[in-house]
C-alpha cells in the first residue's frame, strides 16, 4: 500500500475521535484532490485489525438522495427495506446487517446526499458505532469536524532545510522516488520541487500526479510546463492519470468541485479563468458582469472550495488568484468566452488609461494598484492588440509603460514600443503620442539588460522625445519626460543632462503648481548634486523635497529624500531637521509602490550594515533587494546587489564565493564604477586586496575568471541561495504566539462560524459587504487558513469562538 505522507496530525486526530472521545459522527471535509479518500483508506487499514469496520463509496449516488438510503443500497440491504414509507426500517436493517459489534462506518464521496433523523436512529441502535462522512463541504448535521487543508508549501526563497520539512515537498519526493528510484532531492532540485508544490497549491492529488512524471521530466522542466499558458491545458495534461494507474485525474477532482456551484458561481469561475494572473475584486465584478455584492458572495464560495485564493501578500487590497491548473480547467470547460474576453480587454484598457493619467499628475489612484496587480493580463492584452494593429496599440503601450514599466512585464511593453519604432508606425502618430512612444521606449531600454551597451540609443530616444514635447500644452508629459531623463542617469552616465532635466522639471512643476512633482524633482536634484560632489546642495534640495513631501503627504518624496539624507556624510545638514529612519522610509516606499526608491533604500540599508560590521543584517537587506530586482526583471540593478553579496561573503570568510561573484560583477565594470561613491570604491579596493592575500594571486585570478563566464541572472540565483542560507542560519527563531485577532475581526469570525454570508454579516455589524471580505481575508492571513471552514475549525479548536 502507498504510504500516506503529510497527514500525520489528521490521522492521529481521527483515531483519537474514534478510540478516546467516543465521537458518534465525524465530518471529514475538504476540496476534491485534498486527500480525504486516502486518509480514510489509511484509517480503515489500521482500524480494521481491531474493530468491525464498514466502508461505503457513494460517488455514484444520485443528487439529493438520502444518505442512509444510499448506504443501505451500497451494503445490499434487502430492497423491501428501502421502499417508500419504510424509512424507519432502514436503520434497523442496517443495524441488523452490521451487528452490535460494528464500530466504524466510513462513508466516502457523500456530496450528493442529504442527511435526516434516520442517521440518529442508526446511532441509537448501534451504540458503539462511529459514523465518518467524507464530503467536499462539512456535514450539516451536528458532528465533530475535521477540515482537510492542502499541504503546507515552502515560501519563496526558503533554504534547503525548510524545503525538506515541507509536507508538500515530502509527498512529492516520496512519489517521485516511486516513479524513478534515481530521483533525489538536493540543492539542485529542491527549489524547483518547492516551486512545483507552490504552483499546485499544495493539493495532494496534483502533487502525486506531477511527481509521477519524475522519470520523464526533471523538476525544472516540470516547473516550466506547469507555468505554461493556461489556455493550452498543459498543466492539466501533466496532471492526467495516465502515468499513475488507478488514480483519478485532476480534471475529475476539479469537476467535482465545480458540481458544488450554483449557476452564478459557476459563471464567475469561468469568467475569472480568463485572467492570466492575480486580479482585484473590482476586476472580478467587471469581467463577470455581476454586481459587486453578488461577486462578493460568489467569490466567497470559490475561496471556500479552493478554486480561488486570496493573496495575503496584499493585505491593503482584495487581490485574488487562480492556480494554473484551475485556470486551465476553467478555460477548457468554458463554452463561450467571447463576451467575457471582450469585457476583460475593454476593462484593462480603461483601467490602465486611468492609472496612467494618475501617474502623469503624480497622484494616487486605486486604478494604479489594480492595474499593477493585473500586470500579467495587461502585458497579455497588449501583445494581442499589437499583433492585430500596431497603430491602435500605441496609446495602450505608452499607458502601460507608465504604470507597469518597472515590473518584469515592462519588457513586453518595451518590445511593443520597439516594434512601433522599427516599423515606422511612430511616424504616423499624432505628435503627443509620438513623443510618448520615444520617451517610454528610452525608459524601457535604459532599464533593460542591454541598456548600458546601448547608451547612445537611449540618449537619442530621450532627445527625440523631449524635442517633440510641448511643455506649455502638455506639462505633465513634460514632467514625465524629465523624470525619465533623470532616472536614466545610471545608464546614460551623463550627470549634466540629468541635472538640466531636474532643473527643467522643477520649473515646469512650479508653473502648473504640481507640488508632488516639485518635491520629487527637488529630491532627484539632490541625488544628482551628490553624485557630482555637491554635498551642501544635495542636503538643501533633499530637505526641501522632504519637507514639501510631508506637507502634501507624498510618500515618494519623503522616502527618496530620507534615503539621500541618510547617505550624506555626518554633519552635512542641520541635525535639528527630523529625518525618518531608513526602515520608516522603506515602509513609505512600499506603501507608495515606488520600486525605484525601494531598491535604492535596500541598497543603502545593506551598505550601512556592511560598513558597521553586521554581515548577517546586510545579507537580509541584500537578499530582499536581489529578490525584488529579479522579480522586476531588472538586471540593471543586480550589479550593486552582487557587489554587496561579494563583500558580505568576504566578511564571512567565504573567499572563493566572494571572488567568483566579483568576477561576474567586474564583467559589468563600467556600470559598477558609475554606481560607486569614493567611500564605496575605497572599501571595494580593500576587499580585493584582502581576497588576494587570503587566496593567493593565482587562485584569486582563476576564480575571477570563472565568475566572468557566469550570466548576471545565474549569478543572482546563486547569490540568492547563498544569502538565504546565511539569513536562515542567523535569524532568531520566533516564539510561537497566538494570532492577533482584533475585536472587530473576532466579531466577523464568530458570524462566519455561524454560517452567515457577507451581506448578512455586514448588516449585523453596520459595515459594507466589501469591508466584511477585507476582514475575512485578514483573518485567513492571520490564522494561516484558506477559507471560512478552515477558519471556523481553527477558531473553535483554539477557543476564539464558541462551538455551535
Amino acid at each position: 500500500m502507498v504510504a500516506l505522507v503529510g497527514r500525520d496530525a489528521e490521522l492521529l486526530q481521527l483515531r483519537g475521535l474514534i478510540s478516546r472521545s467516543g465521537a458518534r459522527i465525524v465530518s471529514l471535509s475538504g476540496t476534491g484532490g485534498v486527500g480525504k479518500s486516502a486518509l480514510l483508506v489509511e484509517l480503515m487499514a489500521t482500524e480494521s485489525r481491531q474493530a468491525n469496520v464498514w466502508t461505503v463509496d457513494l460517488s455514484e449516488a444520485p443528487p439529493a438522495s438520502r444518505l442512509l438510503d444510499e448506504v443501505a443500497r451500497a451494503l445490499g440491504v434487502p430492497a423491501e427495506a428501502a421502499r417508500s414509507g419504510a424509512e424507519r426500517t432502514i436503520p434497523r436493517a442496517l443495524a441488523s446487517l452490521m451487528g452490535g459489534g460494528a464500530r466504524v462506518l466510513a462513508v466516502d464521496h457523500a456530496d450528493a446526499c442529504t442527511v435526516d433523523a434516520s442517521l440518529l436512529e442508526l446511532l441509537r441502535l448501534c451504540s458503539e458505532l462511529t459514523l465518518i462522512v467524507a464530503s467536499t463541504l462539512p456535514l450539516s448535521a451536528p458532528a465533530e469536524r475535521i477540515a482537510l487543508q492542502s499541504l503546507a508549501v515552502p515560501p519563496v526563497g526558503a533554504p534547503l532545510a525548510e524545503i525538506l520539512r515541507s509536507p508538500a515537498v515530502r509527498l512529492f519526493t516520496d512519489r517521485a522516488g516511486q516513479a524513478d528510484p534515481q530521483f533525489a532531492l538536493d540543492d539542485a532540485t529542491a527549489a524547483s520541487v518547492a516551486e512545483i508544490c507552490r504552483q499546485l497549491g499544495g493539493l495532494p492529488l496534483a502533487i502525486e500526479l506531477a511527481a509521477a512524471r519524475a522519470r520523464l521530466l526533471p523538476p525544472r522542466e516540470l516547473v516550466r510546463r506547469l507555468a505554461e499558458d493556461s489556455s493550452s491545458g498543459m498543466a492539466l495534461d501533466i496532471l492526467s492519470p495516465r502515468a499513475t494507474a488507478g488514480v483519478v485525474g485532476i480534471r475529475a477532482a476539479l469537476a467535482a468541485n465545480r458540481a458544488m456551484l450554483t449557476t452564478s458561481q459557476d459563471a464567475l469561475l469561468l469568467a475569472l479563468s480568463r485572467f492570466r494572473g492575480p486580479f482585484p475584486l473590482e476586476a472580478a465584478a467587471r469581467v463577470s458582469g455581476q454586481r459587486l455584492l453578488e461577486t462578493l458572495d460568489d467569490l466567497d464560495v470559490l475561496v471556500e472550495l479552493r478554486l480561488v485564493e486570496p493573496m495575503h501578500e496584499e493585505p491593503g487590497e482584495l487581490i485574488f488568484r487562480m492556480l494554473p491548473m484551475v485556470r486551465a480547467f476553467g478555460r477548457e470547460v468554458s463554452a463561450d468566452s467571447d463576451a467575457v474576453e471582450a469585457r476583460r480587454l475593454a476593462y484593462l484598457r480603461e483601467l490602465v488609461h486611468e492609472a496612467a493619467e494618475a501617474a502623469s499628475s503624480a497622484s494616487a489612484s486605486p486604478a494604479t494598484d489594480h492595474a499593477r496587480a493585473l500586470r500579467s493580463d495587461v502585458a497579455d492584452a497588449l501583445r494581442s492588440e499589437a499583433a492585430a494593429d500596431l497603430n491602435a496599440a500605441a496609446e495602450f503601450a505608452t499607458d502601460s509603460a507608465a504604470v507597469i514599466g518597472d515590473f518584469a512585464e515592462g519588457s513586453t511593453v518595451g518590445a511593443v514600443l520597439d516594434r512601433i519604432i522599427a516599423s515606422g508606425t511612430v511616424d504616423h502618430l499624432e505628435r503627443r503620442q509620438q513623443a510618448a512612444v520615444w520617451l517610454w521606449a528610452a525608459n524601457s531600454l535604459a532599464r533593460s539588460p542591454e541598456g548600458s551597451a546601448q547608451r547612445e540609443l537611449v540618449d537619442e530616444r530621450l532627445r527625440r522625445g523631449i524635442e517633440l514635447v510641448d511643455d506649455a500644452s502638455w506639462p505633465f508629459l513634460g514632467l514625465q519626460a524629465r523624470l525619465i531623463a533623470v532616472s536614466s542617469i545610471g545608464t546614460t552616465a551623463d550627470p549634466t543632462i540629468a541635472a538640466r532635466a531636474a532643473e527643467e522639471g522643477v520649473q515646469i512643476a512650479q508653473s502648473v503648481g504640481a507640488q508632488a512633482w516639485l518635491a520629487r524633482f527637488e529630491v532627484w536634484g539632490g541625488i544628482i548634486a551628490y553624485s557630482r560632489g555637491g554635498i551642501d546642495d544635495a542636503a538643501a534640495l533633499a530637505i526641501s523635497g522632504m519637507q514639501r513631501g510631508k506637507r502634501i503627504g507624498d510618500a515618494h518624496a519623503i522616502a527618496g529624500a530620507t534615503g539621500l539624507l541618510r547617505t550624506l556624510p555626518a554633519g552635512s545638514h542641520d541635525p535639528g531637521v527630523p529625518v525618518p529612519s531608513l526602515e520608516q522610509a522603506l515602509d513609505l516606499a512600499r506603501v507608495a509602490h515606488d520600486l525605484t526608491v525601494e531598491t535604492f533604500l535596500l541598497a543603502v540599508l545593506s551598505w550601512e550594515a556592511i560598513l558597521t560590521g553586521r554581515p548577517a543584517e546586510a545579507a537580509r537587506w541584500c537578499l530582499e533587494r536581489l529578490a525584488l530586482s529579479t522579480r522586476r526583471g531588472w538586471t540593471i540593478l543586480m550589479s550593486l546587489s552582487l557587489l554587496h553579496a561579494a563583500l558580505i561573503a568576504a566578511m564571512l570568510s567565504d573567499e572563493p564565493f566572494a571572488a567568483r561573484i566579483l568576477g561576474v560583477v567586474q564583467a559589468d565594470q563600467d556600470r559598477l564604477d558609475r554606481s560607486m561613491t569614493p567611500a564605496t570604491e575605497q572599501f571595494f579596493r580593500g576587499i580585493l586586496d584582502r581576497l588576494r592575500a587570503g587566496l593567493g594571486e593565482e587562485t584569486f585570478l582563476r576564480l575571477l575568471a570563472e565568475g566572468s563566464t557566469v550570466s548576471m541572472v545565474d549569478a543572482a540565483n546563486q547569490a540568492t541561495t547563498w544569502l538565504s542560507a546565511k539569513v536562515a542560519s542567523t535569524a532568531p527563531q520566533p516564539a510561537e504566539a497566538a494570532p492577533t485577532i482584533t475585536p472587530r475581526e473576532r466579531e466577523v469570525l464568530a458570524l462566519l462560524a455561524a454560517g452567515l454570508r457577507n451581506k448578512e454579516i455586514g448588516s449585523r455589524l453596520s459595515v459594507s459587504a466589501k469591508t466584511v471580505m477585507h476582514h475575512s481575508v485578514a483573518i485567513y492571513r492571520k490564522l494561516g487558513v484558506r477559507g471560512r471552514t478552515e477558519a471556523t475549525a481553527f477558531a473553535i479548536r483554539h477557543g476564539l469562538v464558541d462551538a455551535p
